[in-house]
């Protein structure tokens, strides 16, 4: 999971709720990469100072990863994560870009037989369907480690500050 805000922490319990042996997470923020820890994730990789690519055949034996999946929309992220991916694998591009990509596409699709998809929207009811049988039947969702904080309704102001201060996770506000 490259990207560790909401949807990817939540994307991490999902792998592994749906029967992923290991994930990754890649993110820029040590405090979203903690959070990551918390949710029991195998390997954290800071893709400002570690080389995702290195981390990711060594913990693979030299197979590298069988699905990658970007939350981040970042041009040169995507650009590392397709070196990521391995012989046959499906990529999946969940964030949006902020332009057009350059990417070497002989390389990074076509000598790689990857599979690549773009994801917009949802079906909704079906998605929140899904989501509740997957709350509902795994003892493997944890979403505690990604609740930045509750806070009466009155207190809306604080719960604000704290995400404009960095604070990693959903704000919960109480009626």
């Amino acid at each position: 999971m490259l990207g560790c805000g909401l949807i990817g922490l939540m994307a991490v319990e999902t792998a592994y709720a749906t029967g992923a042996s290991k994930v990754f997470a890649v993110d820029l923020i040590d405090e979203k990469l903690e959070a990551a820890k918390k949710m029991g994730v195998d390997v954290v990789i800071n893709s400002k100072t570690e080389d995702i690519n290195k981390i990711i055949r060594m913990a693979t034996n030299g197979r590298d990863a069988d699905v990658v999946v970007d939350y981040t929309g970042n041009a040169s992220a995507i650009r590392e994560e397709f070196k990521a991916l391995k012989l046959g694998g499906r990529f999946t591009l969940v964030g949006l870009a902020n332009g057009d990509i350059p990417i070497d596409i002989n390389n990074a699709i076509v000598y790689k037989e990857a599979r690549v998809n773009g994801t917009t929207g949802r079906l909704m009811y079906k998605t929140w369907c899904q989501c509740m049988e997957l709350l509902a039947r795994s003892d493997k969702f944890n979403i505690k480690p990604i609740i930045g904080g509750v806070y009466p309704m009155a207190k809306f102001d604080d719960a604000f500050q704290a995400l404009a201060e960095g604070a990693v996770g959903k704000m919960i506000l109480i009626p």
